[in-house]
């Protein structure tokens, strides 16, 4: 019963005091110009409370006040061992969070100023994260984002070091970016020097393009449903920006820029009707096009001139 007592009045009179104001605190010491050691903790600027319920959290690792170049003698050494432990994967949710805010991922010194550095919108990340995913960047195991073979020889294959791959050109462009908004920084030397990055940019891709490695990347398989109307090389199922498409099949060797839509005017198209397009140069009639408040009916025929499907007669 006592003991509870005194557990009550100290509950009542820490209440009264000032609080506990600590500071996160990281330390460098040098020895012997060769090694350099990194100590972090927490320094108890005011004890507040303290006074009246002592600390009880071992945890805590508080360090001493020191001033910087503060100098002192090796008294003792402890060795540990210790294996060093990968950063946890990102989950749908900790990848959006990380998103709001890449600063950390910053590693230049002079960079490290940038305190909020967020990559798309609120609109836009989820959207992103899914773009990824739908281009086989990336894959989900058990709510973990893990890098698809494809994913890693992308990375792999743009230069080392290249700024292209670290979050500092987001960085750059944000702190230009505010400028531009308080009218500190033009905006025309903005474009020109993007415009200049971009060029640099796509020299380092085609000159690292000889060097990539795609051993064992997955690539699509699709079963051929026709000779293409432009080269007479295979139509296969493909994967371009905005989803799947039929195109040839020769696109990546000579730039074949065959390639035939799902949908026309809202009507999606049978594999039948695109495999007697390539066949003979046109469909059947198809029924149920839509046209502002009209439908009709109308095949699709191979315009030769103008390299493109059209309706017929």
């Amino acid at each position: 019963m006592k003991n509870l007592f005194i557990l009550v009045v100290k509950r009542i009179l820490a209440a009264h005091y000032p609080d506990v104001v600590m500071s996160h605190k990281e330390i460098i010491t040098e020895v012997m110009g060769r090694f350099t050691f990194k100590s972090k903790g927490k320094e108890l600027l005011s004890k507040g409370w303290h006074h009246v319920i002592p600390a009880t959290d071992e945890r805590d690792i508080m360090l001493p006040t020191l001033l910087k170049e503060s100098v002192g003698d090796v008294t003792n050494t402890l060795t540990t061992k210790s294996k060093t432990k990968p950063p946890n994967r990102y989950t749908s949710s900790s990848l959006i969070g990380f998103m709001k805010n890449a600063a950390q991922a910053i590693e230049v010194e002079e960079m490290k100023s940038i305190k909020n550095l967020p990559l798309g919108t609120e609109a836009t990340r989820a959207g992103l994260i899914t773009l990824l995913e739908s281009r086989k960047y990336i894959e989900w195991k058990n709510n973990k984002v893990y890098p698809t073979l494809l994913g890693i020889t992308i990375i792999d294959s743009i230069k080392m070091g290249s700024v292209i791959k670290s979050p500092i050109l987001t960085a750059k462009w944000d702190v230009k970016l505010n400028e531009i908004g308080a009218s500190l920084y033009n905006h025309n030397d903005f474009i020109a020097h993007s415009k200049k990055l971009s060029s640099v940019l796509f020299e380092e891709v085609k000159t690292y393009s000889t060097k990539w490695n795609q051993n064992g990347v997955e690539r699509i398989k699709s079963d051929s449903i026709g000779a293409c109307l432009l080269c007479g090389s295979n139509v296969i199922l493909r994967k371009g920006k905005h989803g799947e498409f039929y195109g040839c099949s020769n696109y990546e060797d000579s730039g074949c820029s065959l390639n035939l839509p799902f949908k026309v005017l809202n009507k999606k198209l049978s594999k039948k009707q695109l495999m007697e397009l390539l066949q003979k140069g046109e469909t059947d009639i198809i029924e149920g096009f839509k046209w502002k408040d009209k439908t009709f009916n109308a095949p699709l025929v191979w315009n030769r001139e103008d390299q493109k499907v059209q309706f017929g007669k």
